[in-house]
């Protein structure tokens, strides 16, 4: 009873509503993509780029819940042309600490050059 009462709770319900509702999730292209990912993923820690005790599938999946959360969020917010520096931002922080040190300047390079590109794909 109380935690439907308080509004923090019932917007959860209402945001968990509608993502369930939300058909533009694409969720097949996770499908698709998962396993690219945990591909090159893989590679990168056999090629020694990201430390040996990442688990690829779990990174992925955790980066993909990443971005979907703040698409959504921003999505819902109305702040879509923030998703680039916000994705920039989470990859940053999330993956800084899956890269070796020494091709941690390589990934912010990555991630700026991405960043870039979505925010042509996702403009104001």
């Amino acid at each position: 009873g109380y935690l439907r009462a308080t509004r923090r709770f019932r917007a959860a319900l209402i945001v968990q509503t509608e993502i369930g509702r939300d058909r533009s999730l694409q969720l097949d292209l996770f499908d698709d993509w998962q396993p690219w990912a945990v591909e090159r993923v893989t590679s990168a820690v056999a090629a020694g780029d990201m430390r040996p005790d990442v688990d690829p599938a779990k990174l992925v999946m955790q980066l993909l819940a990443l971005w979907n959360g703040l698409r959504i969020l921003a999505e819902t917010t109305g702040r879509m042309a923030d998703l680039p520096g916000m994705v920039a931002d989470a990859l940053r922080f999330h993956l800084a600490s899956a890269v070796v040190e020494e091709r941690r300047a390589y990934l912010d390079t990555f991630i700026s050059r991405y960043a870039d590109r979505i925010a042509h794909d996702h403009p104001a």
